[in-house]
Protein backbone atom coordinates (compact mmCIF):
# COMPACT_ATOMS: atom_id res chain seq x y z
CA UNK A 1 0.00 0.00 0.00
CA UNK A 2 1.42 3.46 -0.93
CA UNK A 3 0.64 6.53 0.96
CA UNK A 4 -1.94 7.74 -1.41
CA UNK A 5 -3.45 4.55 -0.41
CA UNK A 6 -3.27 5.22 3.26
CA UNK A 7 -4.71 8.60 3.28
CA UNK A 8 -7.37 7.75 0.87
CA UNK A 9 -8.63 4.64 -1.02
CA UNK A 10 -10.80 4.81 -4.19
CA UNK A 11 -14.15 4.47 -4.06
CA UNK A 12 -14.91 1.35 -6.09
CA UNK A 13 -18.09 0.73 -8.17
CA UNK A 14 -20.88 -1.10 -6.03
CA UNK A 15 -22.94 -4.33 -7.93
CA UNK A 16 -26.29 -4.11 -6.92
CA UNK A 17 -28.15 -6.70 -5.20
CA UNK A 18 -29.71 -9.16 -7.17
CA UNK A 19 -27.65 -8.23 -10.04
CA UNK A 20 -25.08 -11.04 -12.21
CA UNK A 21 -21.29 -11.34 -12.40
CA UNK A 22 -19.62 -14.01 -14.65
CA UNK A 23 -21.96 -17.17 -12.90
CA UNK A 24 -22.31 -15.69 -9.74
CA UNK A 25 -25.63 -14.00 -8.05
CA UNK A 26 -25.01 -10.89 -6.32
CA UNK A 27 -26.50 -10.77 -2.81
CA UNK A 28 -24.82 -8.29 -1.17
CA UNK A 29 -21.39 -6.21 -0.76
CA UNK A 30 -19.59 -7.45 2.69
CA UNK A 31 -16.65 -5.22 2.28
CA UNK A 32 -13.99 -3.24 0.49
CA UNK A 33 -10.08 -3.12 0.43
CA UNK A 34 -7.36 -1.46 -0.87
CA UNK A 35 -7.49 -4.27 -4.36
CA UNK A 36 -11.07 -4.35 -4.31
CA UNK A 37 -14.27 -5.05 -3.11
CA UNK A 38 -15.98 -8.44 -1.79
CA UNK A 39 -19.52 -9.59 -2.08
CA UNK A 40 -21.72 -12.51 -0.78
CA UNK A 41 -23.13 -14.15 -3.95
CA UNK A 42 -24.60 -17.64 -5.03
CA UNK A 43 -23.33 -19.74 -7.42
CA UNK A 44 -25.72 -20.10 -9.71
CA UNK A 45 -26.94 -24.11 -10.69
CA UNK A 46 -25.09 -25.04 -7.58
CA UNK A 47 -27.30 -22.84 -5.13
CA UNK A 48 -23.87 -22.55 -2.79
CA UNK A 49 -22.85 -19.47 -1.59
CA UNK A 50 -19.44 -17.74 -1.82
CA UNK A 51 -17.36 -14.65 -1.07
CA UNK A 52 -17.10 -12.88 -4.34
CA UNK A 53 -13.60 -10.70 -4.57
CA UNK A 54 -13.39 -8.60 -7.82
CA UNK A 55 -10.19 -6.52 -8.37
CA UNK A 56 -11.52 -2.97 -9.07
CA UNK A 57 -8.35 -1.92 -11.35
CA UNK A 58 -6.80 -3.85 -14.00
CA UNK A 59 -4.92 -1.24 -15.75
CA UNK A 60 -2.34 -1.99 -13.38
CA UNK A 61 -0.43 -5.15 -14.06
CA UNK A 62 1.56 -5.90 -10.76
CA UNK A 63 -1.72 -5.52 -8.87
CA UNK A 64 -3.14 -8.01 -11.56
CA UNK A 65 -0.47 -10.63 -10.50
CA UNK A 66 -0.88 -9.90 -7.03
CA UNK A 67 -4.43 -11.08 -7.31
CA UNK A 68 -3.45 -14.26 -9.35
CA UNK A 69 -1.27 -15.04 -6.57
CA UNK A 70 -3.64 -14.50 -3.85
CA UNK A 71 -5.41 -17.22 -5.12
CA UNK A 72 -3.11 -19.50 -6.05
CA UNK A 73 -1.22 -19.44 -2.76
CA UNK A 74 -4.94 -19.35 -0.56
CA UNK A 75 -5.43 -23.12 -3.26
CA UNK A 76 -1.82 -24.20 -2.08
CA UNK A 77 -1.59 -23.86 1.47
CA UNK A 78 -5.31 -26.02 2.08
CA UNK A 79 -5.02 -25.41 5.76
CA UNK A 80 -7.89 -25.07 7.97
CA UNK A 81 -7.02 -21.28 9.69
CA UNK A 82 -6.53 -20.31 6.08
CA UNK A 83 -9.33 -19.04 3.79
CA UNK A 84 -9.87 -21.70 0.62
CA UNK A 85 -10.09 -20.78 -2.46
CA UNK A 86 -12.28 -22.05 -5.09
CA UNK A 87 -11.98 -20.36 -8.61
CA UNK A 88 -10.33 -18.18 -10.10
CA UNK A 89 -10.97 -15.47 -13.34
CA UNK A 90 -11.40 -12.16 -15.38
CA UNK A 91 -15.19 -11.22 -16.28
CA UNK A 92 -15.92 -7.79 -18.03
CA UNK A 93 -11.97 -6.97 -17.72
CA UNK A 94 -11.78 -7.22 -14.07
CA UNK A 95 -9.80 -10.20 -12.84
CA UNK A 96 -11.84 -12.25 -9.64
CA UNK A 97 -11.53 -14.78 -7.57
CA UNK A 98 -14.57 -16.89 -5.22
CA UNK A 99 -13.40 -17.75 -1.34
CA UNK A 100 -15.54 -19.47 1.02
CA UNK A 101 -18.12 -17.42 2.66
CA UNK A 102 -17.04 -17.23 6.27
CA UNK A 103 -19.75 -15.91 9.36
CA UNK A 104 -18.25 -13.98 12.04
CA UNK A 105 -16.40 -10.86 11.81
CA UNK A 106 -12.75 -9.58 11.67
CA UNK A 107 -10.34 -9.24 15.00
CA UNK A 108 -10.57 -5.44 14.09
CA UNK A 109 -14.22 -5.57 14.88
CA UNK A 110 -13.71 -7.78 17.61
CA UNK A 111 -10.59 -5.49 19.43
CA UNK A 112 -13.19 -1.95 19.04
CA UNK A 113 -15.38 -3.18 21.92
CA UNK A 114 -12.27 -4.03 24.04
CA UNK A 115 -9.22 -6.29 24.82
CA UNK A 116 -9.17 -9.90 24.93
CA UNK A 117 -8.21 -12.14 27.82
CA UNK A 118 -4.72 -13.74 28.23
CA UNK A 119 -6.72 -16.88 27.55
CA UNK A 120 -8.30 -15.90 24.51
CA UNK A 121 -5.69 -14.29 23.23
CA UNK A 122 -3.61 -17.32 22.93
CA UNK A 123 -6.17 -19.70 21.88
CA UNK A 124 -6.36 -17.08 18.71
CA UNK A 125 -2.82 -17.24 17.82
CA UNK A 126 -1.98 -21.20 18.31
CA UNK A 127 -3.86 -22.00 15.49
CA UNK A 128 -2.37 -18.01 13.53
CA UNK A 129 0.74 -19.60 14.21
CA UNK A 130 -0.05 -22.93 12.61
CA UNK A 131 -1.44 -20.78 9.73
CA UNK A 132 1.61 -18.66 9.26
CA UNK A 133 3.90 -21.65 9.65
CA UNK A 134 2.23 -23.64 7.32
CA UNK A 135 2.87 -20.45 4.86
CA UNK A 136 6.81 -20.15 5.49
CA UNK A 137 7.14 -23.99 5.12
CA UNK A 138 5.98 -23.46 1.25
CA UNK A 139 8.16 -20.57 1.29
CA UNK A 140 5.38 -17.78 1.58
CA UNK A 141 6.00 -14.49 3.43
CA UNK A 142 2.50 -12.98 4.41
CA UNK A 143 3.79 -9.32 4.82
CA UNK A 144 0.82 -7.66 5.63
CA UNK A 145 -0.45 -9.43 8.75
CA UNK A 146 -3.22 -6.95 10.50
CA UNK A 147 -6.39 -7.44 12.42
CA UNK A 148 -8.09 -6.57 8.69
CA UNK A 149 -6.88 -9.76 7.39
CA UNK A 150 -7.96 -12.51 10.64
CA UNK A 151 -11.29 -13.50 10.57
CA UNK A 152 -12.92 -14.90 13.24
CA UNK A 153 -15.55 -17.03 11.57
CA UNK A 154 -17.97 -18.47 13.44
CA UNK A 155 -18.73 -22.53 12.89
CA UNK A 156 -20.48 -25.09 14.64
CA UNK A 157 -20.77 -22.66 17.90
CA UNK A 158 -16.92 -22.31 17.54
CA UNK A 159 -14.58 -19.39 16.79
CA UNK A 160 -12.53 -20.60 13.87
CA UNK A 161 -9.63 -18.02 13.30
CA UNK A 162 -8.64 -17.34 9.47
CA UNK A 163 -5.52 -15.74 7.98
CA UNK A 164 -7.26 -13.89 4.90
CA UNK A 165 -5.58 -11.88 2.08
CA UNK A 166 -2.56 -13.08 0.68
CA UNK A 167 -2.40 -10.52 -2.05
CA UNK A 168 1.12 -9.03 -1.35
CA UNK A 169 2.58 -11.95 -0.21
CA UNK A 170 6.37 -12.74 -1.18
CA UNK A 171 6.26 -16.21 -2.60
CA UNK A 172 8.82 -18.10 -4.14
CA UNK A 173 9.52 -17.27 -8.16
CA UNK A 174 6.96 -19.64 -10.15
CA UNK A 175 9.00 -20.81 -13.48
CA UNK A 176 11.79 -18.74 -12.89
CA UNK A 177 10.18 -15.54 -13.07
CA UNK A 178 11.36 -13.02 -10.62
CA UNK A 179 8.41 -12.12 -7.57
CA UNK A 180 5.82 -9.17 -8.18
CA UNK A 181 7.25 -6.93 -5.13
CA UNK A 182 9.74 -4.05 -6.83
CA UNK A 183 12.35 -3.15 -4.85
CA UNK A 184 12.59 -0.20 -2.25
CA UNK A 185 8.48 -0.13 -2.53
CA UNK A 186 6.44 -0.49 0.60
CA UNK A 187 3.90 -2.80 0.61
CA UNK A 188 1.87 -3.71 3.54
CA UNK A 189 -0.03 -2.00 6.79
CA UNK A 190 2.13 0.58 8.50
CA UNK A 191 0.96 0.07 11.91
CA UNK A 192 1.84 -3.61 11.68
CA UNK A 193 4.62 -3.85 9.34
CA UNK A 194 8.48 -4.79 10.36
CA UNK A 195 11.23 -2.43 10.59
CA UNK A 196 12.75 -4.08 8.18
CA UNK A 197 9.44 -4.02 5.78
CA UNK A 198 9.58 -0.17 6.53
CA UNK A 199 13.21 0.38 4.81
CA UNK A 200 12.94 -2.72 1.57
CA UNK A 201 9.93 -4.95 1.37
CA UNK A 202 11.45 -7.18 -1.04
CA UNK A 203 14.28 -7.83 1.41
CA UNK A 204 12.02 -9.42 4.16
CA UNK A 205 12.03 -12.74 5.64
CA UNK A 206 9.49 -15.13 7.27
CA UNK A 207 10.79 -13.25 10.82
CA UNK A 208 8.87 -9.88 9.39
CA UNK A 209 5.57 -11.89 10.10
CA UNK A 210 6.95 -12.64 13.72
CA UNK A 211 6.64 -8.57 14.03
CA UNK A 212 3.86 -7.97 12.78
CA UNK A 213 1.57 -11.32 15.09
CA UNK A 214 3.87 -9.20 17.65
CA UNK A 215 2.15 -6.05 16.98
CA UNK A 216 -1.67 -7.70 16.93
CA UNK A 217 -0.43 -9.69 20.01
CA UNK A 218 0.29 -6.46 21.81
CA UNK A 219 -2.85 -4.39 21.07
CA UNK A 220 -4.83 -8.06 21.85
CA UNK A 221 -3.80 -7.82 25.16
CA UNK A 222 -3.89 -4.00 25.98
CA UNK A 223 -6.56 -2.91 23.67
CA UNK A 224 -4.45 -0.39 22.07
CA UNK A 225 -2.10 -0.19 19.03
CA UNK A 226 0.83 0.24 19.51
CA UNK A 227 2.32 2.46 16.56
CA UNK A 228 0.08 4.92 16.33
CA UNK A 229 0.55 8.68 14.31
CA UNK A 230 -1.23 11.18 12.34
CA UNK A 231 0.44 10.67 9.01
CA UNK A 232 2.36 7.74 7.68
CA UNK A 233 5.75 9.44 8.25
CA UNK A 234 5.20 9.08 12.03
CA UNK A 235 3.70 5.48 12.49
CA UNK A 236 6.85 4.40 10.38
CA UNK A 237 9.25 6.56 12.79
CA UNK A 238 7.78 4.67 15.80
CA UNK A 239 8.05 1.34 13.99
CA UNK A 240 11.73 1.56 13.79
CA UNK A 241 12.83 3.54 16.67
CA UNK A 242 9.89 4.31 19.71
CA UNK A 243 11.02 2.55 22.97
CA UNK A 244 8.17 -0.67 22.83
CA UNK A 245 7.07 -1.10 26.37
CA UNK A 246 5.43 -4.53 28.18
CA UNK A 247 2.01 -5.00 27.54
CA UNK A 248 1.88 -5.40 31.51
CA UNK A 249 2.43 -1.50 31.59
CA UNK A 250 -1.20 -1.19 30.25
CA UNK A 251 -2.39 -4.55 31.00
CA UNK A 252 -0.83 -5.05 34.65
CA UNK A 253 -2.76 -8.94 34.56
CA UNK A 254 -0.54 -10.19 31.88
CA UNK A 255 2.02 -12.23 33.29
CA UNK A 256 6.41 -11.39 32.83
CA UNK A 257 6.78 -14.67 30.99
CA UNK A 258 4.46 -13.52 28.51
CA UNK A 259 5.91 -9.92 28.25
CA UNK A 260 9.35 -11.93 27.56
CA UNK A 261 7.57 -13.86 24.91
CA UNK A 262 6.09 -10.17 22.98
CA UNK A 263 8.51 -8.39 23.43
CA UNK A 264 11.29 -11.34 22.01
CA UNK A 265 8.47 -11.19 18.84
CA UNK A 266 8.71 -7.25 18.99
CA UNK A 267 12.87 -7.05 18.73
CA UNK A 268 13.80 -4.99 15.95
CA UNK A 269 16.84 -7.58 15.20
CA UNK A 270 15.33 -10.07 13.13
CA UNK A 271 17.87 -12.34 14.59
CA UNK A 272 16.98 -11.74 17.86
CA UNK A 273 12.99 -13.14 17.06
CA UNK A 274 12.34 -16.88 17.63
CA UNK A 275 13.98 -19.42 15.08
CA UNK A 276 10.26 -20.06 13.70
CA UNK A 277 6.33 -19.59 14.04
CA UNK A 278 6.62 -23.21 15.62
CA UNK A 279 9.25 -22.18 18.06
CA UNK A 280 6.73 -19.01 18.98
CA UNK A 281 3.77 -21.42 19.14
CA UNK A 282 5.81 -23.41 21.46
CA UNK A 283 6.30 -20.71 23.40
CA UNK A 284 2.99 -19.14 24.05
CA UNK A 285 1.36 -22.77 24.27
CA UNK A 286 1.42 -22.80 28.32
CA UNK A 287 -0.51 -19.70 28.76
CA UNK A 288 -3.41 -21.21 26.58
CA UNK A 289 -6.65 -23.16 27.88
CA UNK A 290 -6.40 -26.81 28.79
CA UNK A 291 -8.07 -27.62 25.57
CA UNK A 292 -6.21 -25.47 23.33
CA UNK A 293 -3.10 -27.34 24.76
CA UNK A 294 -4.25 -30.83 23.95
CA UNK A 295 -5.12 -29.75 20.42
CA UNK A 296 -1.76 -27.99 19.06
CA UNK A 297 0.60 -29.43 21.68
CA UNK A 298 1.33 -32.17 18.83
CA UNK A 299 2.19 -29.09 16.61
CA UNK A 300 4.04 -27.22 18.61
CA UNK A 301 6.03 -29.28 21.01
CA UNK A 302 7.25 -31.96 18.10
CA UNK A 303 10.66 -33.38 18.96
CA UNK A 304 12.18 -32.01 15.94
CA UNK A 305 10.82 -28.02 16.77
CA UNK A 306 12.32 -28.57 19.98
CA UNK A 307 15.92 -27.21 19.69
CA UNK A 308 14.63 -24.34 17.28
CA UNK A 309 11.82 -23.56 19.97
CA UNK A 310 14.58 -23.76 22.78
CA UNK A 311 17.57 -21.44 21.44
CA UNK A 312 17.62 -18.18 22.74
CA UNK A 313 14.19 -18.50 24.70
CA UNK A 314 13.98 -16.57 27.95
CA UNK A 315 14.57 -19.13 31.16
CA UNK A 316 10.56 -18.08 32.45
CA UNK A 317 9.40 -19.33 28.90
CA UNK A 318 11.43 -22.47 28.73
CA UNK A 319 10.37 -23.04 32.28
CA UNK A 320 6.69 -23.08 31.48
CA UNK A 321 7.32 -24.87 28.19
CA UNK A 322 8.50 -27.72 30.02
CA UNK A 323 5.76 -27.86 32.16
CA UNK A 324 2.76 -27.46 29.05
CA UNK A 325 4.54 -30.26 27.47
CA UNK A 326 4.74 -32.84 29.97
CA UNK A 327 1.27 -32.65 30.85
CA UNK A 328 -0.19 -32.13 26.56
CA UNK A 329 2.39 -35.00 25.78
CA UNK A 330 0.99 -37.46 27.95
CA UNK A 331 -2.56 -36.66 27.32
CA UNK A 332 -1.46 -36.91 23.42
CA UNK A 333 0.20 -40.55 24.34
CA UNK A 334 -2.97 -41.76 25.95
CA UNK A 335 -4.95 -40.32 22.70
CA UNK A 336 -2.71 -42.03 20.51
CA UNK A 337 -1.38 -44.62 21.68
CA UNK A 338 -2.94 -48.10 22.79
CA UNK A 339 -2.92 -48.51 27.04
CA UNK A 340 -0.08 -50.35 28.36
CA UNK A 341 -0.14 -52.44 31.33
CA UNK A 342 0.98 -50.54 34.40
CA UNK A 343 3.81 -51.18 36.34
CA UNK A 344 3.81 -52.56 40.03
CA UNK A 345 3.14 -50.03 42.67
CA UNK A 346 6.26 -49.17 44.41
CA UNK A 347 4.36 -49.47 47.68
CA UNK A 348 3.48 -53.32 46.70
CA UNK A 349 6.80 -54.88 47.92
CA UNK A 350 6.81 -52.85 51.85
CA UNK A 351 3.53 -54.23 52.06
CA UNK A 352 3.73 -57.72 51.29
CA UNK A 353 6.89 -57.89 53.70
CA UNK A 354 4.99 -56.74 56.28
CA UNK A 355 2.21 -58.27 55.65
CA UNK A 356 4.26 -61.66 55.48
CA UNK A 357 5.82 -60.43 58.95
CA UNK A 358 2.64 -59.50 60.68
CA UNK A 359 1.80 -63.34 59.51
CA UNK A 360 4.90 -65.18 61.01
CA UNK A 361 4.77 -62.85 64.61
CA UNK A 362 1.37 -64.27 65.08
CA UNK A 363 1.93 -67.81 64.04
CA UNK A 364 5.29 -67.96 66.48
CA UNK A 365 2.54 -66.30 69.19
CA UNK A 366 0.18 -69.51 68.40
CA UNK A 367 2.82 -71.91 68.82
CA UNK A 368 4.04 -70.38 71.78
CA UNK A 369 1.06 -70.20 73.76
CA UNK A 370 0.11 -73.63 72.49
CA UNK A 371 1.18 -76.96 75.38
CA UNK A 372 4.68 -78.52 73.96
CA UNK A 373 3.66 -82.48 73.12
CA UNK A 374 5.04 -84.82 75.43
CA UNK A 375 7.93 -87.08 74.14
CA UNK A 376 7.82 -89.74 76.88
CA UNK A 377 6.56 -92.81 76.59
CA UNK A 378 3.15 -93.45 78.65
CA UNK A 379 4.12 -94.43 82.68
CA UNK A 380 3.88 -98.33 82.52
CA UNK A 381 4.33 -99.63 86.56
CA UNK A 382 7.20 -102.28 86.68
CA UNK A 383 6.66 -103.95 89.53
CA UNK A 384 9.98 -105.05 91.79
CA UNK A 385 11.13 -108.77 90.87
CA UNK A 386 10.09 -110.66 94.41
CA UNK A 387 12.98 -113.09 96.01
CA UNK A 388 11.65 -116.09 97.35
CA UNK A 389 14.32 -117.56 99.96
CA UNK A 390 14.72 -121.34 98.93
CA UNK A 391 13.01 -123.75 101.15
CA UNK A 392 15.02 -125.85 102.97
CA UNK A 393 15.43 -129.41 103.03
CA UNK A 394 13.00 -131.34 105.26
CA UNK A 395 14.83 -133.81 107.22
CA UNK A 396 17.69 -131.25 108.02
CA UNK A 397 16.64 -128.59 110.87
CA UNK A 398 18.89 -125.90 112.36
CA UNK A 399 20.31 -128.01 115.76
CA UNK A 400 20.10 -124.31 117.39
CA UNK A 401 15.98 -124.64 116.77
CA UNK A 402 16.07 -128.31 118.25
CA UNK A 403 18.67 -128.26 121.18
CA UNK A 404 18.52 -125.03 122.55
CA UNK A 405 17.63 -124.59 125.96
CA UNK A 406 14.61 -122.21 127.16
CA UNK A 407 17.67 -119.96 128.71
CA UNK A 408 19.13 -119.40 125.94
CA UNK A 409 15.95 -118.47 124.05
CA UNK A 410 15.12 -116.14 126.65
CA UNK A 411 18.10 -114.32 126.75
CA UNK A 412 18.49 -111.00 124.67
CA UNK A 413 21.45 -110.58 122.22
CA UNK A 414 24.46 -109.31 122.58
CA UNK A 415 25.51 -105.68 122.79
CA UNK A 416 28.61 -105.86 120.98
CA UNK A 417 26.27 -107.45 117.79
CA UNK A 418 23.67 -104.80 117.07
CA UNK A 419 21.46 -105.92 114.11
CA UNK A 420 19.99 -103.50 111.52
CA UNK A 421 16.45 -103.80 110.54
CA UNK A 422 15.84 -105.55 107.40
CA UNK A 423 15.27 -103.42 104.22
CA UNK A 424 13.08 -103.85 101.45
CA UNK A 425 15.05 -105.43 98.52
CA UNK A 426 14.26 -102.86 95.82
CA UNK A 427 13.84 -99.72 97.83
CA UNK A 428 17.14 -98.23 99.93
CA UNK A 429 17.11 -97.46 103.16
CA UNK A 430 16.68 -93.67 103.33
CA UNK A 431 12.90 -94.50 101.73
CA UNK A 432 12.34 -96.59 104.43
CA UNK A 433 13.24 -94.29 107.17
CA UNK A 434 11.43 -91.76 106.22
CA UNK A 435 8.26 -93.40 104.60
CA UNK A 436 7.57 -96.41 106.87
CA UNK A 437 4.19 -97.24 105.36
CA UNK A 438 6.29 -98.05 102.03
CA UNK A 439 8.21 -100.39 103.39
CA UNK A 440 4.51 -101.74 104.61
CA UNK A 441 3.16 -101.52 101.16
CA UNK A 442 5.91 -103.53 99.77
CA UNK A 443 5.90 -106.15 102.31
CA UNK A 444 1.98 -106.69 101.87
CA UNK A 445 2.89 -106.69 98.27
CA UNK A 446 4.91 -109.77 98.75
CA UNK A 447 2.72 -111.34 101.16
CA UNK A 448 0.05 -110.95 98.73
CA UNK A 449 2.49 -112.65 95.99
Amino acid sequence: MTQADFEERSSVPELLPGSTFASYEIIRKIGEGGMGAVYEARRQGLDKRVALKILTSAENAAMTARFVQEARIAATLEHPHVVDCFDVGEFGGKPFLTMELLEGESLKDRLARGPLTIVETCDLFLPLCSAVAAAHDHGIVHRDLKPDNIFLAKKLRQVVPKVLDFGIAKARPVGGRPGVTQTASILGTPHYMSPEQATDSKGVEPASDQFSLGSILWECLTGRLLFDGDNLVEVLMRVVSAPIDPPSTVNPQVPRALDQVVLRLLSRTPSERFGSMRAFGTALLPFASVGARERWSAEFNDISHQATASAGTPPAVLSAARVATSDTLEATSRSLTPAAPRGRPKWVAPAVVAALAVVGFVAWRVVASSPAPTTQAPHTAVRPPVRVPPPLPPAVAPPAAVAAPAAVLAAPPPAALPTAPAAAPDEPESASASHPHRTRRTRLRHRNL
